[in-house]
């Protein structure tokens, strides 16, 4: 099941695997300078759906791969094509991180599923992202007419994501005896780019989601909605249940599920396997909204 040239575009690859029926697709897509990486998972008999997966970044964006990963190959094996890709500027892709931004994350997205509907003309198009991913699958999610929506542990702002990485860091520098108590803002007011648990991240791309919020980037018609928080016996916060009953207010069906033992996105250790128990809850979930054929 090795990866095989396809006679694809330069840089592509494919492999299929028959005991799943699927096969896979790496390519990049986009001009020169400004291609993304991606890779698609289709079944070989034929889809009947897609779903375009949208990354985390920084530690949730490790943390969270192999799950991407398995949760697009489940979908695949149940007739569901899913695609998933690297903003310009991370992982495979092209670009420069001094230049991400809300607005390149969300650009990057679009186009992703563009290159997802020329792969998979099916006509069904879900969104689904864990952490920040949420935040853009939630600014793409009306553009594309999603007939369906996934969350996992979303981000309410984007502001929050930023402060709660710096906090997470200024916490590992304590336990080492390093002594700086700068907060985000004031560093990045010297510095364009600052550290964060071994990432880096640029002042544009802190201030480009301030005042950045679920609710007022989700344009979407109302559609079923799955809100997955890691933690099966804490309750949601405050804050994210009243975002769970606006949704409902403006329509959305909206359904929460708890699983599993919280994650520790910010400190998790090297030698820990991230929770993978909400992933047979997605993908049931998926499958019975896009094709109907859930058990």
């Amino acid at each position: 099941m090795s990866w095989v040239a396809a006679g694809q575009p330069a840089g592509g690859a494919s492999r299929t695997d028959r005991s799943l029926g699927i096969e896979e697709h790496f390519e990049f897509f986009g001009g020169d300078g400004q291609r993304l990486a991606g890779s698609v998972h289709r079944p070989l008999d034929g889809a009947r759906a897609s779903v375009l997966i949208c990354p985390s970044i920084c530690n949730d964006y490790i943390r969270n791969y192999r799950n991407e990963i398995l949760l697009a190959r489940a979908l695949a094996g149940n007739g569901v094509t899913a695609a998933r890709f690297d903003y310009r500027g991370t992982g495979n892709s092209d670009g420069d991180a001094a230049d991400v931004s809300f607005t390149t994350m969300r650009d990057d997205a679009l186009a992703a599923a563009r290159w997802l509907g020329a792969a998979a003309p099916t006509g069904v198009v879900a969104v689904a992202g864990t952490r920040f991913g949420a935040l853009v699958s939630a600014s793409v999610a009306g553009q594309v007419a999603a007939d369906a929506i996934v969350w996992v542990d979303p981000l309410l702002d984007g502001s929050r994501f930023f402060r709660e990485a710096w906090r997470a860091r200024l916490a590992r520098a304590a336990k080492v005896g390093d002594a700086e108590q700068s907060s985000l803002k004031e560093t990045l007011q010297r510095q364009e780019f600052v550290d964060i648990l071994g990432h880096s991240v640029g002042r544009g791309l802190v201030r480009s989601v301030e005042g950045c919020t679920l609710l007022a980037e989700l344009t979407a018609a109302p559609c079923p909605l799955l809100w997955v928080q890691l933690g099966g016996t804490a309750e949601l916060t405050p804050a994210s249940r009243a975002v769970v009953a606006e949704l409902a207010s403006q329509g959305f069906a909206t359904e929460v599920r708890q699983v599993g033992d919280r994650e520790p996105w910010w400190f998790l250790a090297d030698d820990e396997t991230p929770a993978r128990d909400h992933l047979p809850v997605i993908e049931a979930w998926l499958i019975d909204r896009l094709t109907g054929d859930a058990e």
